[in-house]
């Protein structure tokens, strides 16, 4: 099984503002063994012909399932200017569009939410079915052009395109994919300059619905480092605590019931994903009370919303659900032993909650009442129950509404072992508890109704610990916490772990043994510049990483993943075959992004240098201002080396030579790496003494060193030849 995003075409009338500096109709392909024709013409360059069928023409040895079975892995090279984002771009503003007009994301009118003029075709690939044993490749063309949209198979090896059938469409949705799309540079997706679509697209709670989601999130394109830092945790935890259900052997429809636990559990089916993070093995979780999150400028704690609690407490209950199955009539004598006998970590609770509410929307002023504040929570449910706004508020709710966390309530500090699966386990109350909310929503469907769940019975991160709790992950064999390590570190983790955390959360999806929808079995993972912020030898390792992470990962029902590297890492294209490289550049005379050939043999294990030169189209491997030093030494060589002696110039020059530039381009050439261009300049500064003739003083020192250093490779020549004379006999 896998899957392949082909390629990218923006057809002609499109959209300015997401062309740039596309050319219309150029088919921008992300791997190079498919060609794509009109009946017998290849389509090479930017001709107006519609593609009728696509084939694969490898013309080198280039292995099967390089990375996995269901895993392929591509990369867009170039300048900075070259297009590469717009690609994405284009990708992105398709994708959103066809969201639009399936009604994936609502709008209040589709006319004037879609991006105007936007037309492009999307071309990728399955393996998804086999033929007397023999895997098949299907090939298939998503078409947005303005009003009119078209996915359409290559059935019986052509393209049938039919436009605006939506009957049709609608039949291939199980065939669309899922698209992750991280970008952590400051300057990219700005809402302000790409324009207000985008924020639809970005960390959204719709239960993965719509196709695609933009990571970090922004706003007005602005990421909040603490919010980021938040959802990175929490994906973290959410990915350590996660039990797939379908480890207990249950068939489809079977029945649940969290108080026979015991008759379904079976240890040895316990499917968890990897608790390794960067070679480093989790075994707990480190939790303690946040005294510090509720103390005032004196320095004492202030549990001042607790008197909202005992008040309002019951609403809040009965309001703010993740699940219309869950919610039930609370009144306040259903809460009076928590409100009147909660423990430390209880009253942090309930003041947190009420301190998050008045945070996202104020509600304290002097003519609150029942009424006021009933009316406030309807509203603030309706505004922001499909946003992450009230996240942290369902972590506290849940805290106190389930037992998950009863043996805790009681302690300030406390562990939780990432790696007990027991029945008594918090990954497993979670499972259990997530897996009955669910059957109680699809017990209100029957027969082939689509079911549309509620997005927090997708993930398990509302039954999360609430932030009241500062949290640290240990690792095993003295290899120390999460919170020792670099912010690089950390990033290189919070990445993948991110990645992760949506191909769980989709396969959970696929196992919700329903008929739900959406359900998506193939995913487009792009990374834009993830090696932002990465040390080289991070940037070496992350393809294997990540690999390592999604293998090491239980995904149910995931056919296919491919993953495309936006890069000017020569790092991360050392792990990718020229073959799946896409290398961009500006044509001098159209000004448009137009594809090159690789000149070296082939980037996958190549030398460094040898890509920076070839695959990212530099003039050099040196830094621009070195280079520019080297060039004033050689201008200025050529220029006084061809002064005729006893002239006045050549007697002024001589004098410059001597108070000035001598000890300067000594002290240059002298720190300069590369020993084959530094013996060079040392040969042309050695003639500049011979031309001025100026004894170059040794320093007794220096003597003694030069001697030292020839001695020592004298010895080692001896040797050598030593052991030649001796391999002879």
């Amino acid at each position: 099984m896998s899957f392949k995003l082909l390629a990218i075409r923006p057809l002609e009338g499109c959209n300015e503002d997401f062309l740039k500096n596309l050319e219309v109709n150029r088919i921008y392909k992300f791997y190079s063994d498919y060609k794509f024709y009109n009946n017998d013409i290849e389509l090479s360059e930017n001709k107006k012909l519609n593609v009728t069928h696509i084939k694969y023409e490898s013309t080198t040895t280039f292995p099967k399932n390089l990375y996995d079975d269901f895993i392929d892995i591509s990369a867009i090279v170039g300048k900075n200017g070259s297009g590469k984002s717009a690609l994405v771009q284009l990708l992105c503003g398709g994708i959103y569009n066809l969201s639009i007009m399936k009604k994936f994301i609502k709008v209040k009118d589709i006319k004037k939410e879609k991006i105007d003029r936007l037309k492009v075709q999307i071309f990728y690939s399955f393996k998804n079915r086999t033929i007397n044993k023999k895997l098949l490749e299907d090939f298939y063309v998503l078409e947005i052009n303005g009003d009119v949209i078209s996915l359409n198979e290559d059935s019986n090896g052509k393209f049938n395109y039919k436009k605006n059938d939506y009957n049709y469409l609608s039949k291939l949705i199980p065939f669309l994919f899922y698209n992750i799309v991280n970008n952590y540079s400051i300057y990219g997706l700005n809402a302000t300059e790409v324009g207000s679509w985008i924020n639809k697209i970005f960390i959204k709670n719709d239960g993965y619905r719509t196709p695609i989601v933009l990571n970090p999130y922004r706003e007005d394109g602005n990421i909040d480092v603490n919010l980021e830092t938040f959802f990175a945790k929490n994906r973290l935890l959410s990915n350590l605590l996660n039990l797939n259900f379908d480890r207990l052997g249950l068939k489809k429809n079977s029945s649940i019931n969290p108080k026979k636990f015991n008759d379904l559990f079976n240890k040895d089916k316990v499917v968890s994903n990897s608790n390794y993070l960067e070679n480093k093995k989790v075994v707990k979780l480190e939790l303690s009370l946040n005294f510090e999150k509720f103390k005032d400028k004196q320095g004492n704690v202030n549990l001042k919303y607790l008197e909202y609690a005992k008040k309002y407490l019951h609403h809040v209950f009965n309001i703010l659900y993740i699940s219309n199955e869950e919610k039930r009539d609370y009144t306040k004598n259903d809460l009076i032993r928590l409100l009147s006998n909660s423990t430390i970590v209880e009253q942090y609770v309930l003041n947190y909650i009420f301190y998050k509410l008045e945070k996202i929307s104020p509600f304290i002023n002097d003519n609150l009442n029942e009424k006021n504040f009933l009316s406030y929570l309807k509203n603030l449910n309706d505004n922001f129950s499909d946003s992450h706004v009230l996240f942290k508020v369902y972590q506290a709710i849940n805290f106190l509404k389930y037992d998950i966390y009863k043996d805790f309530k009681n302690d300030n500090n406390f562990e939780i072992n990432v790696n007990d699966h027991s029945e008594e386990s918090i990954s497993n109350k979670i499972s259990i508890l997530m897996e009955y909310e669910r059957e109680k929503f699809r017990d209100k469907y029957s027969g082939n109704h689509i079911i549309i769940y509620p997005s927090l019975l997708v993930t398990n991160i509302a039954f999360l610990p609430p932030p009241i709790f500062n949290i640290d992950i240990v690792f095993s064999e003295n290899q120390g916490k999460l919170s020792d390590l670099s912010s690089g570190e950390k990033q290189i983790i919070y990445s993948i772990q991110g990645i992760l955390y949506h191909l769980i959360n989709i396969s959970s999806k696929n196992s919700f043994r329903s008929n739900v929808e959406n359900s998506y079995q193939f995913i487009n993972i792009i990374l834009d510049e993830v090696e932002l912020y990465f040390h080289p030898d991070m940037q070496r390792k992350f393809v294997f990483s990540l690999i390592n992470a999604i293998k090491g990962t239980y995904l149910q029902g995931i056919q296919g993943i491919n993953v495309l590297f936006i890069t000017h890492s020569p790092f991360i294209l050392s792990d990718i075959p020229k073959q799946n490289v896409l290398f961009l550049e500006v044509d001098e005379i159209s000004k448009k992004a137009k594809p090159n050939l690789y000149e070296g043999y082939n980037t996958f294990g190549a030398n460094i240098h040898e890509m920076l030169t070839n695959g990212f189209f530099l003039g050099s491997t040196k830094g621009e201002f070195a280079i520019s030093k080297i060039n004033e030494f050689l201008s200025y060589y050529k220029k006084v080396s061809n002064l005729k002696i006893g002239t006045s110039e050549y007697n002024d020059d001589k004098k410059i030579f001597e108070d000035e530039k001598k000890d300067y381009y000594e002290k240059l050439i002298s720190i300069i790496g590369e020993d084959y261009i530094r013996k060079i300049l040392e040969n042309h500064l050695e003639q500049l003494y011979n031309h001025f003739e100026i004894i170059n003083e040794i320093s007794k020192e220096d003597l003694f060193e030069r001697k030292k250093a020839l001695i020592v490779e004298i010895e080692e020549i001896d040797k050598k030849l030593t052991k030649n004379e001796k391999d002879k006999l």
